[in-house]
């Protein structure tokens, strides 16, 4: 099951986000054909590197550093936005910048901070941090920074005072 939403995931950006804005309005037919499309291309590209190309331990931890930069700091964007109402865009773009910080999670960084500080990290500990980190920073970019009210030209409804 991971894999088919990983297929109608990725078709649905494709249609969405790249096919649509490049091709204009498109009828509900001709947004289903694409993603139909872009699935057996996915699938089929999928397919072949998974028969033909040898994994080896590197490409593991590449993954692993790289999910690690992207969740660590959209976790505590998503989580924040939806249940924090004084999240800001400034705290999610530092979160989010935060993340980066889970670059220092590939083994040459992890050598090189276990050199300066004497000490046995390993990825998975400088994962950890890379998720507080971000957390940490969400916080205090959105108390430094709150978003600016937005000002509407709709007056809002009472239905207290209307009466």
């Amino acid at each position: 099951s991971t894999h088919d939403s990983y297929l109608l995931c990725w078709s649905g950006v494709i249609t969405q986000d790249i096919v649509a804005p490049l091709a204009g309005p498109m009828s509900q037919r001709a947004r289903i054909l694409v993603t139909r499309i872009a699935i057996f291309v996915i699938g089929a590209m999928l397919l072949i590197w998974g028969l033909w190309y040898e994994v080896s331990s590197d490409l593991w931890g590449y993954l692993a550093v790289t999910g690690t930069v992207y969740l660590a700091g959209a976790i505590p964007t998503v989580v924040g936005g939806l249940y924090w109402s004084r999240g800001s865009q400034a705290g999610a773009l530092a979160a989010i910048l935060g993340g980066l910080l889970g670059l220092s999670a590939m083994g040459p960084c992890v050598d090189r901070i276990n050199g300066w500080f004497s000490s046995n990290l390993n990825g998975t500990h400088l994962t950890l941090i890379t998720f507080t980190f971000s957390a940490v920073v969400y916080v205090l970019g959105s108390l430094l920074f709150p978003d600016q009210p937005r000002r509407t030209n709709e007056t809002p409804l009472n239905p207290v005072a209307d009466v």
